[in-house]
């Protein structure tokens, strides 16, 4: 059944009044609790300490050099390290991986940006090719950021991590475009998207973006287990469910995203394919994986 999600269920992770909520369509969806084992980020090749990865600043954290040839914190970056000295935590126990988690995890909580009672992780850098000027924000980040918090509340039980992750699942009620941070648009038709690059002047729709963001949701909504956070999951999925069709390309690989139209990168079909496969776990709907299987008889997977 269709509803919508009002102001009152929208405070959620930041002080009441302060965070703008969502108006969205949100159909009910049989979510599964799968074990860590089954969730994205989790198993990795075991980095070796100390760590080699280059470039980095002082403290020894990544950073990245951008176009423009100066160096940058990338905040997907930061997040995809992170997991993987998670998982090397695990397969090792290794108590140094964890404390380079807590570095980074703190790097990060130290570059944020607070607006209206929630957390945003700016880019730094200019991105002409999707028409953003810095600084600029980004659904895909912010959901891999919140599965990171989640998952150090988890492992560590300390509290910062959980307020870390409240305050950055409430970015996701901040409804663009928006002279703020925003990282959530509801469409003439009240749909909720969530867009990698949230671009005031129009909608992307970037596929994998939107995607990686409902990861950090669903993994929100398993930790908490509270209403405002299935029901943005459930928007999301909603919004996905209904339109991952407009995604395919049938004989050949699939859109990128809905403004450009563009698919000419096999990796991003790929990555559809398995997202889409692990959405279908999550949500317990078939359907998404189904649409996987399509897009699978439409162009072969690079990997498997």
């Amino acid at each position: 059944m269709l509803g919508t999600v009002g102001a009152a269920e929208g405070s959620e992770g930041g002080s009441s009044g302060r965070v703008r909520a969502l108006d969205f369509q949100r159909s009910s969806f049989p979510l599964a609790r799968l074990p860590a084992s089954e969730l994205p980020f989790y198993n990795y090749p075991i980095p070796g300490l100390p760590l080699s990865w280059t470039p980095t600043d002082v403290d020894g954290i990544a950073m990245r050099e951008w176009e423009d040839g100066r160096l940058y914190y990338h905040p997907v970056q930061l997040a995809s390290y992170s997991f993987r000295l998670l998982s090397a935590y695990r397969k090792t126990g290794d108590a140094g991986y964890l404390d380079w988690a807590r570095r980074y995890a703190a790097k990060i909580r130290s570059l944020a940006v607070e607006s209206g009672g929630a957390l945003f992780l700016p880019y730094q850098f200019d991105y002409p090719r999707h028409e953003l000027r810095a600084p600029w924000y980004s659904g895909m980040a912010q959901g891999m950021i919140l599965s990171l918090f989640v998952r150090m509340h988890r492992i560590t039980g300390e509290a910062d991590y959980l307020a870390w992750a409240k305050a950055i699942f409430a970015s996701f009620w901040r409804s663009g475009p928006d002279d703020r941070p925003w990282v959530s648009r509801v469409s003439a038709r009240r749909y909720l998207w969530i867009e990698e690059y949230p671009v005031n002047a129009h909608p992307d729709r970037v596929l994998n973006g939107f995607m990686f963001a409902i990861y950090g949701l669903y993994e929100y909504w398993k930790l908490t287990g509270s209403s405002g956070g299935r029901r943005i999951l459930e928007g999301a999925l909603t919004t996905l469910k209904a339109h991952v069709m407009l995604y395919r390309v049938p004989g050949d690989t699939s859109y990128y995203c809905l403004y450009h139209r563009t698919n000419t990168a096999e990796n991003y079909h790929s990555l559809h394919i398995s997202q889409l496969d692990q959405i279908a776990a999550m949500s317990g709907d078939a359907y998404f994986a189904s649409v996987a299987e399509l897009f699978r008889r439409d162009h072969a997977p690079i990997w498997r």
